[in-house]
């Protein structure tokens, strides 16, 4: 079992990421079952199984990029 802390950049506002009603994070954790998810703040911990923590680290980290502000 590992533990991987995730951190969220200010930029990004956590509502949109977990979504209303957590709906989203509800979503990504059914497709993870294996993960632990815990949201507090800005942080993010997962545990469970090493490879499933770096999957979802990658797809939180393609997520936020789309909340991203847009610099011209």
């Amino acid at each position: 079992m590992d533990r991987l802390l995730v951190t969220v950049p200010p930029a990004i506002p956590m509502v949109a990421l977990v979504g209303v009603a957590d709906a989203n994070m509800l979503a990504i954790e059914a497709a993870f079952p294996s993960v632990n998810v815990t949201v507090r703040g800005n942080e993010i911990t997962l545990r469970g199984p090493h490879i499933d923590c770096l999957a979802l680290e990658k797809l939180l980290t393609e997520i936020w990029l789309l909340f991203a502000p847009v610099r011209a």
